[in-house]
């Protein structure tokens, strides 16, 4: 979902016995991001506002923080939107079709018809629930770092502003960016936390003993969450809860489970590094996929709870990592 110049071969090459320190931070995106997605299919498998008071306050903004973090300074706009499109808009693409298919054909074994309208998927964003319930991230994201790249091509300063801009936007007029075709409206507010996110990865070196930093900072940031200190955050339903305070609660976990999961990583050895990279890798594919999957087991009579979830994390994950091994890599991942 984001870029990473991390290959394979860096992990397991036996001449390296130890992965280095930039390995380890890299080794810790990948873990986050795991933890991300599982975060994801959580909260719809589950469902419930206990789940939702840990998971909504940062388990789609984590992924914005993530690719700020990986920022790269040098790239001109037009590059930037090809490399977005291959990587993102492409597989959306894709699996809308997938999706939309296999879904006609479950429903109209149970005699049933889809909800959706081709308008609806046109229309893509907060229009489209049910099986495609995740696919709003994927052009909101796509969408915020083409914002992200015009603006910082004009002054390094100007996306910091226009995040801003789009938080003032959503505090004061909550939903208002909500309708706004693909989720467009969404990448505005989303740009200011991949600001947090660049800037985190410039201060990320100079924390001392940063996995006590980030047990502290995780554990201090989910209970206010948890006490709703930041209010109820929903990106997709356009709120990041209070001002300031919600948004700052979703930097501050993303920046915690961050520094958490480079500290783990760093007991890593070589192959949990490559398994860790390989699931990161299959991320984008199981947003886009575990919903139909939760969605034809409700249909099928199955309640929300463990059940649901382990399907949800065990089908779509086996599948990409058979993709993965594919020529249908590129466009399906």
């Amino acid at each position: 979902m984001t870029e990473r110049p991390f290959t394979p071969e860096s992990a397991t090459t036996p001449s390296v016995p130890r992965a280095s320190a930039t390995q380890d931070r890299l080794g810790g995106i990948d873990l986050a991001r795991v933890i991300g997605v599982l975060a994801v299919i959580a909260l719809h498998a589950f469902g419930g506002s206990a789940t939702g008071y840990w998971v909504y306050s940062w388990h789609v903004p984590l992924f914005f923080f993530l690719s700020g973090y990986l920022w790269r300074s040098q790239r001109n706009l037009r590059d930037e939107v090809s490399r977005r499109a291959r990587t993102l808009l492409v597989p959306y693409i894709i699996w809308l079709v997938i999706v939309s298919a296999t879904w006609a054909v479950f429903l109209s074994a149970k005699d049933k018809q889809p909800s959706e309208s081709v308008r609806d998927l046109l229309l893509g964003g907060t229009n489209i629930g049910g099986p495609y319930g995740p696919f709003w991230f994927v052009t909101c994201l796509f969408a915020a770092t083409v914002i992200m790249r015009a603006t910082w091509n004009v002054h390094h300063g100007l996306p910091l502003a226009v995040g801003a801009i789009g938080l003032s936007v959503m505090a004061v007029a909550p939903q208002s960016l909500t309708p706004w075709p693909l989720a467009i409206g969404l990448a505005i507010p989303a740009v200011f936390i991949m600001c947090v996110g660049l800037w985190f990865r410039r201060i990320h070196p100079r924390i001392r003993r940063p996995h006590l930093v980030g047990l502290v900072v995780l554990g201090l940031s989910l209970t206010l969450t948890l006490l709703q200190v930041g209010g109820q955050v929903s990106m997709k339903g356009g709120s990041l809860g209070r001002p300031l305070l919600g948004v700052g609660l979703v930097c501050a976990t993303s920046a915690g489970l961050l520094l958490t999961c480079t500290w783990l990583t760093e007991h890593f050895s070589n192959r949990s590094l490559a398994i860790a990279m390989a699931l990161s890798e299959c991320g984008l594919m199981v947003i886009l996929t575990h919903s139909l999957v939760i969605s034809a087991a409700r249909v099928s009579g199955l309640s929300p709870g463990m059940a649901i979830f382990m399907l949800a994390v065990v089908v779509p994950f086996a599948a990409a990592l058979v993709i993965r091994r594919t020529p249908l890599r590129p466009y399906l991942l």
